[in-house]
C-alpha cells in the first residue's frame, strides 16, 4: 500500500464519493485535503485521519491579489504537508487553479496524482475531441495570467460551446480513473475502476420523479427562454407522475430561487426538495423511482440507487443542437442510453438501459489501484 494516501475535494460530491471509496475492507486512514467551493464539513467521511484546509485562489479580490496568493501556495502547501514516496494522491477536477498547484507540489516530489472522473458529464464532455473553439482575445489573456501561477505554465483552456473548461499539463497526471470506458482524447493513461455502491438504506422503488434544476440560464439560454422551458417540462412531469420533487441546484441563490418558484407557482402538486446537500447524500430519504434533468451529471451516478435517469435536453430545441448536448449524445449513446421518443415517454414506464449493471466497467476498486501501487513502488525500490 502506498505510505500515505491524500484525497483533494472541493465540493460536497466529492466527499460522497470519497466516502464509499473508503467503505471497503480494503480501506485505510487518508489524508484530506479541502479546498472547499461548497461543503458541509459535517459530511466528511469518518475514516479521514487528518483534514488540511486550503483557501482557494480568490479571484473574486482581484487578480494581483489572487496571483500574489498562488505564489505562496507552494509554500502553505509545504508547511502542512510533507510528500514523501510512496504517497498517492487522488483529486477530482482541474477547474480549481489551487488544485492544479498541489498537484504541482506533489509532481515534485515524485508523487504520483491521479484525477478520479467528477461524477461523470465533467470529465466526459470537455475532451471527447481533442481541440478546443478558439479563444478570444480576452480568454487568451486569462490563460497567459494563469500560467504565471507556480507549476502552471503549461495549463490551459479548453473551450467548448463558449464556456471554458481549465485543463493541467497532461504530464503532470500519472493516470485518470473512470468508471466508464468512455472517449477522453487526453495524452494520459486511463484505468477502469469500479464504482463503489452504496450501502444507503433504500425507501424502496416507487414511481415518483425528482427533477434536478440547473442553472442552464447562466451559459446555455436566456433566463426567459429557461423558464418558458422549465413551466413546460413541470406541467409533463406533474400530469405523468404521481408526484414530483423540485431540487435547486446549489449554485443558484435566493434570487433565482423566489423567480423560479413564482414560475412555477401554478403547479401546487411540486414538492420542493429540503436540502442542498448533494442529492447523492439526501435522496435515500424519500422513495423516488426516477431522476430527471438537462444534463446533470447525478443522473448517472444515481443509477447506483436503482433510480432511473431521463434526460430531457434532446426534447428541448432550444439545447439538443448546442455543442455541448451534441457531445452529452454522443458519450450517453457510447454508454448505450435510451433517450425518451417523446414527451409521452417521460412516464413510469421509462427504462434508460444504464441502471442495470451497478458495478459499471471496472471491476478493480480504488483499494485494489492503491495496492498495486505500493506494490510496484517497492518493486522499483527493491523492497
Amino acid at each position: 500500500m502506498p505510505q500515505m494516501i491524500y484525497f483533494v475535494a472541493n465540493n460536497g460530491y466529492h466527499l460522497y464519493d470519497i466516502a464509499l471509496h473508503l467503505e471497503g475492507p480494503k480501506s485505510q486512514p487518508v489524508t484530506l485535503i479541502l479546498v472547499p467551493h461548497s461543503i458541509d464539513e459535517k459530511t466528511v467521511p469518518r475514516s479521514v485521519h487528518r483534514i488540511i484546509s486550503i483557501e482557494r485562489i480568490p479571484f473574486e479580490k482581484g487578480r494581483l491579489r489572487a496571483l500574489l496568493y498562488a505564489l505562496r501556495l507552494p509554500g502553505i502547501i509545504r508547511r502542512q504537508i510533507e510528500p514523501r514516496r510512496g504517497d498517492v494522491v487522488f483529486m477530482y477536477t482541474e477547474y480549481e487553479l489551487a488544485n492544479q498547484i498541489i498537484a504541482c507540489v506533489f509532481r515534485q516530489a515524485a508523487v504520483p496524482v491521479y484525477l478520479i472522473e467528477d461524477g461523470g458529464f465533467g470529465t466526459y464532455l470537455p475532451f471527447r475531441h481533442a481541440g478546443s473553439e478558439p479563444l478570444t482575445f480576452r480568454e487568451v489573456l486569462q490563460q497567459s495570467y494563469e500560467r504565471f501561477m507556480p507549476g502552471l505554465r503549461k495549463s490551459r483552456i479548453h473551450k467548448v460551446n463558449g464556456e471554458r473548461f481549465r485543463a493541467m499539463d497532461d504530464g503532470l497526471l500519472s493516470g485518470m480513473l473512470l468508471y466508464r470506458n468512455v472517449q477522453i482524447k487526453r495524452n494520459i493513461p486511463q484505468h477502469i475502476i469500479a464504482r463503489p455502491a452504496s450501502h444507503s438504506a433504500d425507501p424502496g422503488r416507487s414511481n415518483n420523479v425528482l427533477f434536478l434544476n440547473e442553472p442552464i440560464y447562466q451559459h446555455y439560454q436566456p433566463f426567459a427562454e429557461y423558464q418558458l422551458d422549465l413551466v413546460k417540462v413541470m406541467s409533463i412531469l406533474g400530469k405523468q407522475f404521481p408526484r414530483v420533487y423540485f431540487k435547486f441546484h446549489p449554485r443558484e441563490g435566493g434570487a433565482v430561487r423566489d423567480r423560479i418558484r413564482a414560475a412555477l407557482a401554478q403547479f401546487k402538486s411540486i414538492e420542493y426538495w429540503p436540502t442542498d446537500l448533494p442529492v447523492e447524500f439526501s435522496v435515500g430519504n424519500v422513495s423516488v423511482g426516477f431522476a430527471c434533468s438537462y444534463i446533470s451529471t447525478a443522473l448517472l451516478n444515481l443509477c447506483q440507487r436503482s433510480i432511473e435517469p431521463i434526460f430531457i435536453y434532446r426534447l428541448l430545441p432550444s439545447l439538443r443542437d448546442k455543442p455541448i448536448f451534441v457531445r452529452a449524445t454522443e458519450m450517453l449513446q457510447e454508454l448505450g442510453y435510451q433517450f425518451p421518443d417523446d414527451w409521452n415517454a417521460v412516464r413510469p414506464t421509462f427504462r434508460s438501459g444504464l441502471c442495470g449493471d451497478l458495478s459499471a466497467d471496472g471491476t478493480q476498486t480504488l483499494m485494489d489501484f492503491t495496492g498495486v501501487l505500493g506494490a510496484e513502488e517497492n518493486i522499483r525500490h527493491g523492497l
